[in-house]
């Protein structure tokens, strides 16, 4: 064969194997672009043939093939979740995005999971703002019967918000009644949320709290925002009071006493903070100068700048002219302090910076106590007093997480009070709310001969929480063995075990167990001289009540128990007496009387049914007062 022939088939071959090169270099780059798909969209890598070691390319291919949500779907999801459809109210305190509805509907309707159809209707003319898949007859009157709803369903609601902010008020006036000055009371009141030790008192306060709270919020008054900020300051709640001390202006009319709300301000100081010493001094000049606060208060709160910038000297001398009482116990603390130090010799600075800092934990100072206590932890983290400062000022101030990792460090570096230690962070997952942790704690120190009553006490509160009713008993029934019971022992336990239940049922029925754990109760009210008889007239009266003992004995003791306990309990009682002994328009007298100091709505619909009884029966026309 001739070389120009040769040559001509060698490069006829190479042409093919080059056009067949490039054909499948161009296919690659296609599927490569798409993604590894081709028009039947088959997918060129899939998770199932992946190599057992992809390399970093590999792996970035496959993630970018797994689909995610959009953002809209995401938020959808979210709503179907985090809304109430009956209220329209969210479940989560962050606000809900609406990405997805264009328009709203003219009327809303409460959702009726009881109704199909209603349901179906709701929830279309919700996300679509319209009824337009229905005749033009059935929308008209669906709307008609939309609107009639709604009205009840809003009068209803009004009728409860009534009943309900009417309930918080009513608890509000009795704080404040049992707070002010009890020894001006002619009569010794029987005070069914007695405290059975002093944290119980902080349980009402919360309380108050949560109540001027949701007043405020509905009624939006002056006078109630006055007495929150107020409870708030006293419960240490600095940050939650700020909140709204910032509505407030600084003038010669302020809402607040100006004394209140420079201590307020000073105990949320952020004394790391130029910027905020600067901002709190301006404060201070500026009430100065409207005379909101005298020259006493100025010199005092700037002496204790001075302590924080480790002035203790300059402190000293602006303090020369501060002769307030109120100031002079700490200034005087303070001084003595700086006076047994000086006559040492080599103390470390950090020990006086520890010991004043206690100082001002125990005058209330809270920022500063923070601050030298840290400033003192920092130059020796093996001495003990910072940490017990920085500990009991997290849990005065309601900062319970931090003062748990405090007491928790404390349970290391001071063995020797390490039940104290284990008990406040018992105490302080109690006040978070986490009561499991609580008795998980708490249940460690049963043995321990000086907490053990208060563990008790703490542990039953702590079973109540999780409402584990046999291990309630069992508590109660170890704290019955204590000898150093008080009122608010016994009126917590007769409360538990007959009117809580009575008032939310209307009824008081009882185990065994629970007959005979009453019967001790009341036997040891009964036998301890230091117990007021008033309260063991309620156990036996709930007793007599659960053995259904409707004697006129047991119409004596309601008597005499209403007299210093006028409340749901006794007056629905007293009814049920009438009722039972057929005295009917008696009983009515005082279902009616008892529906006043109903608590809730359920309280309310309890003896709203004993009334409907009453008016489908027959008895004597007599009254109590006849009676």
């Amino acid at each position: 064969m001739p070389n120009d022939t040769r040559l001509n088939i060698i490069r006829n071959v190479l042409g093919i194997v080059l056009s067949i090169f490039m054909v499948v270099w161009i296919v690659i780059l296609f599927l490569d672009k798409t993604g590894g798909k081709i028009f039947l969209n088959i997918p060129l890598f899939s998770n199932n043939h992946a190599s057992s070691n992809p390399t970093s390319t590999d792996i970035n291919t496959i993630d970018e093939t797994i689909p995610l949500l959009p953002i809209e779907e995401i938020i959808e999801k979210r709503n179907s979740t985090g809304i109430n459809l009956s209220t329209g109210e969210s479940a989560f305190d962050i606000p809900i995005l609406d990405t997805h509805i264009t328009s709203t509907p003219d009327i809303l309707v409460p959702l009726d999971i009881s109704d199909k159809k209603t349901s179906e209707i709701s929830i279309h003319s919700t996300l679509t703002g319209t009824t337009s898949f229905l005749g033009k007859e059935n929308t008209q009157r669906q709307t008609q019967e939309q609107i009639q709803q709604q009205k009840v369903t809003t009068k209803k609601q009004d009728n409860a918000d009534i009943l309900v902010i009417s309930s918080i008020e009513k608890k509000i006036q009795e704080y404040e009644q049992k707070h002010s000055n009890p020894k001006n009371k002619a009569i010794k009141t029987l005070d069914i949320s007695a405290t059975t030790d002093n944290k119980n008192e902080q349980h009402l306060r919360k309380e108050h709290i949560k109540n001027l709270e949701q007043l405020y919020k509905e009624k939006k008054k002056n006078s109630d925002l006055k007495k929150l900020i107020q409870e708030l300051v006293k419960n240490y709640e600095f940050n939650d009071a700020r909140k709204y001390l910032e509505s407030l202006s600084i003038d010669k009319n302020m809402l607040v006493h100006p004394q209140l709300y420079i201590y307020t301000y000073f105990n949320i100081l952020d004394l790391y903070s130029v910027a905020k010493v600067d901002e709190f001094k301006r404060k201070l000049q500026t009430m100065q100068e409207y005379q909101l606060i005298s020259d006493q208060d100025v010199n005092f709160y700037n002496g204790l700048l001075l302590i924080a910038e480790k002035k203790y000297a300059k402190a000293n001398t602006t303090w020369k002219s501060v002769t307030d009482k109120k100031y002079t116990p700490l200034i005087h603390s303070i001084h003595t302090i700086q006076e047994k130090i000086a006559k040492k010799r080599d103390i470390p600075l950090y020990y006086q910076d520890a010991l004043v800092g206690l100082e001002m934990l125990k005058n209330g100072y809270f920022s500063l106590a923070k601050y030298l206590a840290t400033s003192s932890f920092e130059q020796n983290k093996k001495y003990i007093l910072p940490y017990q400062v920085l500990a009991y000022s997290a849990f005065l101030t309601s900062d319970l997480h931090e003062a748990i990792e405090y007491f928790q460090k404390l349970t290391k570096i001071d063995p020797a009070k390490h039940n104290s230690y284990k008990y406040m962070m018992g105490i302080s997952y109690y006040w978070l709310g986490d009561y499991p942790n609580a008795i998980l704690h708490l249940s460690q120190l049963k043995n321990s001969p000086t907490l053990r009553t208060n563990v008790l006490r703490y542990l039953i509160l702590g079973y109540k929480n999780i409402k584990d009713h046999k291990r309630t008993l069992e508590i109660y029934q170890e704290l019955l063995a204590e000898k150093k019971l008080i009122d608010g022992d016994f009126v917590d336990f007769f409360t538990f075990i007959f009117v809580v239940p009575y008032e939310k049922t209307g009824k008081i029925n009882i185990d065994e167990y629970s007959f005979e754990l009453a019967s001790s109760y009341i036997q040891s009210c009964k036998n301890n001289q230091h117990i007021d008889k008033n309260i063991c007239l309620l156990g036996e009266i709930g007793l007599q009540v659960a053995k259904n003992q409707w004697t006129p004995e047991l119409l004596d003791q309601l008597k005499k128990l209403v007299t210093v306990y006028n409340q749901n309990f006794t007056l629905q009682l007293l009814g049920d007496y009438y009722y039972y002994t057929n005295f009917h328009k008696a009983a009515k007298d005082y279902y009616l009387k008892a529906t006043l100091m109903a608590k809730d709505l359920l309280e309310k619909e309890i003896i709203q049914k004993k009334l409907l009884l009453l008016s489908n029966d027959t008895g004597n026309d007599i009254s109590n007062d006849e009676k």
